[in-house]
């Protein structure tokens, strides 16, 4: 930690850096660490990662300032605004929802600006210097495949408890667990399953043949992730029920062909060159400007 603290622990600012005669506080630099569930930018995990975000904020403001760029609070507005109606709630809720985060309203229109600015600044200086050609693509789908393919498939058999207590009663847990003692210790899942599952599956053995990983419930999806063909979950506790899942088999997701996903991969190459694009151009900035790490 490079923060500098007086004997009786409390945090005293100071200056963490100087880009182009432009100060960066400490504090603002406790900011970012706190705002950086938000920001979801992987490099900010650490007080070093924090500052160099905001350098790059301050050189991108520079830039737009040069350039006629600068990100005008009626922009930040509308945003705001876009995410109200999409998530139908009032401004002051969302106040009170940044508010339960440790996140300030100011913060918060603070990192939108910053995401116009840069959408700004991608849109001005390197949108129209990516371009994807077929080989290009070409190349791209073949060195991406893992994300060119359907999803993986489970096909699960379950027992299902359920009872007027619901997930919270105990009773019923107890149930669970015994049957899966049971099984544990060779009784076929299919006889379980078809005498005390409450399930429509049950007649079937509890099997509900193959389904999508992204379909399943998010705990069940947990839970089998891990698991081997023909292994037996813990009892999973879902809402008014219990759960008993065994894997019976997993079905590789196939890779789609190119011409099926095209339209994917250009967008998948057009973001990550423009990305990459978008890097230099920061690294080409910070090498013309006065950047002086104080801490």
């Amino acid at each position: 930690m490079f923060f500098p603290r007086v004997s009786q622990g409390i945090i005293i600012d100071g200056i963490a850096a100087v880009v182009d005669g432009e100060v960066i506080t400490i504090s603002e630099v406790r900011e970012v660490m706190k705002e950086r569930g938000f920001l979801k930018d992987p490099s900010i995990e650490s007080e070093a990662g924090a500052l160099e975000y905001l350098i790059e904020k301050r050189l991108m403001e520079k830039a737009a300032k040069l350039t006629g760029n600068e990100v005008l609070d009626t922009e930040v507005d509308l945003v705001i605004k876009d995410v109200l109606k999409r998530n139908r709630i009032t401004e002051d809720e969302l106040k009170r929802e940044l508010e339960e985060e440790g996140l300030s309203y100011k913060a918060y229109r603070d990192a939108i600006r910053t995401q116009i600015l840069k959408t700004k600044i991608i849109g001005r200086e390197i949108r129209g210097q990516v371009v994807a050609t077929e080989e290009d693509l070409r190349k791209f789908y073949q060195e991406n495949l893992h994300n060119f393919r359907d999803e993986d498939e489970y096909r699960i058999q379950q027992i299902v408890i359920r009872g007027p207590g619901g997930s919270g009663d105990r009773k019923y847990y107890d149930h669970a667990l015994r049957l899966r003692e049971r099984l544990l210790k060779g009784e076929k899942f299919e006889e379980i399953a078809a005498i005390y599952s409450s399930d429509p599956s049950s007649r079937y053995g509890g099997d509900i043949g193959f389904i999508k990983y992204s379909e399943l419930n998010p705990k069940i999806a947990e839970a089998i992730a891990g698991m081997r063909e023909g292994e037996i979950s813990d009892v999973i506790a879902i809402r008014d029920a219990y759960y008993i899942i065994r894997l019976l088999e997993k079905r590789k997701g196939r890779v789609l062909d190119f011409e099926e996903v095209k339209k994917r991969v250009e967008e998948l190459y057009i973001e990550r060159e423009t990305e990459k694009r978008f890097r230099q151009w920061i690294k080409d900035l910070r090498e013309k400007a006065t950047v002086l790490i104080k801490m």
